[in-house]
């Protein structure tokens, strides 16, 4: 018998049953102590984060994806987040669906609620008018390009040199002002 089968045999009878039967010469493994909360870089260069006693693998976008996660509980109320309006009304007011439903109720018997959609009306159009003049920019920007190919594969040249971009641009510029000092004067009302 092999000197490592006896001790193997000795451990199990003495109880140690993980206790090792030989003795490995050469590497050994790096042990840290990591704490809770405890962020590190490996040889790698890949980062690992300690929580609740085990170790995750941490990225960039890990605390931004920890925004976009539902709760299982509601912060405000402290019920159970399990319906399905839930993650509707969490990805909009962070709240669950009867927090929502409650204060559209208090804003009805407080008479606020007219005033209240008046203004989600109004912010939505400025949200509008901005998406819109950005993307009237960038389609002035992209008439640089003067072949096109089309749906048979055919190159089409169109020569886009009549236009001046600039006061395409001005001119755009001129109209959503225009919207928006109407919007300003619809919010004064």
């Amino acid at each position: 018998m092999k000197e490592s089968n006896i001790n193997r045999i000795r451990n199990i009878l003495s109880g140690e049953f993980t206790a090792k039967s030989s003795i490995s010469i050469g590497y050994e493994k790096e042990t840290d102590n990591h704490k809770d909360g405890d962020i590190w870089e490996d040889s790698n260069g890949k980062k690992f984060i300690k929580k609740n006693g085990l170790v995750r693998s941490y990225s960039k976008l890990s605390s931004i994806r920890n925004t976009t996660k539902m709760p299982l509980i509601c912060p405000v109320c402290g019920s159970p987040m399990t319906i399905w309006q839930d993650h509707h009304m969490w990805k909009k007011f962070r709240k669950c669906f009867s927090c929502v439903i409650n204060e559209d109720t208090q804003r009805i018997i407080n008479g606020e609620q007219e005033q209240y959609e008046k203004n989600k009306i109004k912010q939505n159009s400025k949200a509008w008018l901005n998406d819109l003049e950005i993307a009237c920019l960038e389609a002035v920007e992209s008439i640089d390009s003067k072949a096109f190919v089309t749906e048979m594969g055919d190159i089409e040249d169109w020569d886009a040199g009549h236009l001046d971009k600039n006061k395409l641009k001005e001119s755009i510029k001129e109209h959503i002002s225009e919207l928006k000092e109407k919007l300003d004067i619809w919010k004064k009302q």
